[in-house]
């Protein structure tokens, strides 16, 4: 600091060659404030003007109307980069910390901060309470109902049937909506093709298109879903489509039943009487292993007794 009067004083920096940059200040009753940046360049400094044909040494001033006023007897910080335009010249001051008109030569511990560094408190918007919302009830198990293809107009043969019950789950925004195919007003149409079946399902809320493939392998007739297509009309008007046409589900072969659906209910019968008949046979081969044994214990029982008898006989008879 380079006090220039009671009221004012300057810091100026010299660097370079015949450049410098100076801050002066002045002082009121209680507080001081920076007042103006004086900065002098020479353009015969060739590392820094190579090009330059002049000998001037430019000086350039800058008014500090914006900066903060400070408390005597405390130090002014700036962390924040503050960026000084005049003419041809860009100024940036940053991580400030100064204090003018220093008494006792001691540097205060009193900080008062520029405008830049003080953070900005926005009181919080008065919040509107939400009424609850009801949640919706849970959707009835979709209806089970049996539809049908035809080839060859209202009395012709039917080539696809398909008994099913269907729910559709899709994101409406960011809300997962959930829709039943309703029996009421749902309409089955379709087409049935050498390679492949079509099954449409529609009504007024939503549009469901399962393609089914057809193939001929060693073992007969198969068949899978091979893609299935929705569109939904939301009761906003909102429009949902999408669809997968890369699909190998529900391969069978021409009218094969799910094994996890059919009904196995006739092997219990079937079961008990196979049993039953192992039983019996059982008995059987038991049985004749008894008799046989029992006629074989006779033979070597009697035999002697009966020689005997003969010998006597043709004795008396002789």
């Amino acid at each position: 600091m380079k006090p220039v009067e009671t009221s004012s004083s300057t810091l100026k920096l010299g660097f370079g060659s015949g450049h410098s940059w100076a801050l002066s200040f002045s002082k009121g009753v209680s507080t001081y404030q920076a007042d103006n940046i004086t900065f002098d360049y020479n353009l015969t400094d060739s590392s820094l003007f190579p090009n330059s044909t002049s000998n001037e040494t430019i000086s350039v001033s800058v008014s500090l109307k914006d900066w903060s006023t400070v408390k005597l007897d405390t130090c002014y910080s700036c962390k924040s980069p503050d960026l000084i335009h005049e003419g041809a010249v860009n100024q940036t001051l940053l991580n400030v910390l100064i204090q003018a008109f220093v008494a006792n030569g001691s540097k205060s511990a009193e900080i008062t901060s520029c405008a830049a560094d003080v953070p900005v408190t926005t009181p919080a918007a008065p919040t509107t309470p939400v009424a609850p919302t009801t949640p919706s009830p849970p959707l009835p198990t979709p209806p089970t109902v049996k539809y049908n293809v035809t080839t060859g107009g209202v009395n012709g043969t039917i080539c696809l049937m398909a008994t099913l019950g269907l729910r559709v789950a899709f994101l409406d925004g960011e809300k997962l909506q959930e829709i039943n195919l309703e029996a009421n007003g749902t309409s089955a149409t379709g087409i049935c093709d050498v390679n492949s079946s079509e099954l449409v399902l529609s009504n007024a809320a939503m549009t469901l298109v399962f393609t089914f493939a057809n193939e001929t392998t060693q073992n007969g007739n198969k068949f899978h879903l091979h893609a299935v297509n929705v569109t939904i009309t939301t009761s906003s008007g909102t429009v949902f489509t999408d669809g997968n046409d890369n699909l190998t589900l529900w391969a069978a072969s021409v009218a094969e039943e799910c094994f996890l659906d059919s009904d196995l209910s006739f092997l219990v019968p079937i079961a008990v009487g196979v049993a039953l008949s192992f039983l019996i046979i059982l008995v059987l081969i038991s049985y004749l292993i008894g008799r046989r044994k029992s006629r074989t214990g006779y033979h070597l029982t009697t035999s002697p007794p009966l020689r005997r008898r003969r010998r006597v006989q043709e004795r008396r008879g002789g």
